[in-house]
């Protein structure tokens, strides 16, 4: 199933990819992992509108898009959207920000499994340790790395039975 270029016991790089795929299957928000935070915003805000509840929102690029593909969605599936927008609307949250905290925890569920945070900040193929060039993978970053310093991190390591021996 993994293929056979991984082989037993994981590697950190290998270990961070499957935990962080399984806390995304586990919380249902795989998506995390294969698109942006604006096209999860756009994503968010076009389940809404056909869901008959308006977000306030800029101009999503991937709007009409995600509109017209949920629009073609199983009826099973548009069925369930009003509910799904009702909560994202009474919880009050940025679509977008939501997205950051959400992919902040699959970072840091894959950092300690890992624990080694620099696959976990080399995203796709990209090589150990090499960090986006944008805002955004910078803020990432910081956010991860607050939390791989901060006390709650080993402690954390530590109730798994991953501390250091």
């Amino acid at each position: 199933m993994l293929g056979s270029g991984v082989t037993a016991p994981l590697s950190p790089r290998h270990r961070q990819a499957v935990a962080r795929e399984l806390f995304a299957l586990r919380r249902g928000t795989t998506v995390l992992c294969h698109r942006e935070a604006t096209e999860i915003g756009a994503l968010v805000v076009a389940a809404c509108r056909l869901g008959d509840v308006t977000l306030q929102a800029p101009a999503y690029a991937m709007l009409a898009e995600f509109q017209r593909s949920l629009g073609k969605a199983p009826r099973r599936v548009r069925k369930m959207l009003p509910d799904l927008a009702r909560a994202v609307e009474r919880s009050g949250q940025d679509p977008i920000a939501w997205s950051r905290a959400a992919v902040s925890s699959l970072d840091r569920m894959a950092t300690i499994a890992s624990g080694d945070v620099s696959w976990v900040l080399a995203a796709g193929s990209r090589e150990r340790g090499v960090l986006g060039l944008s805002d955004e993978a910078a803020a990432r970053a910081k956010r991860l790395l607050s939390f791989v310093l901060s006390p709650g991190y080993l402690e954390l390591r530590e109730k798994l039975g991953m501390g250091v021996k």
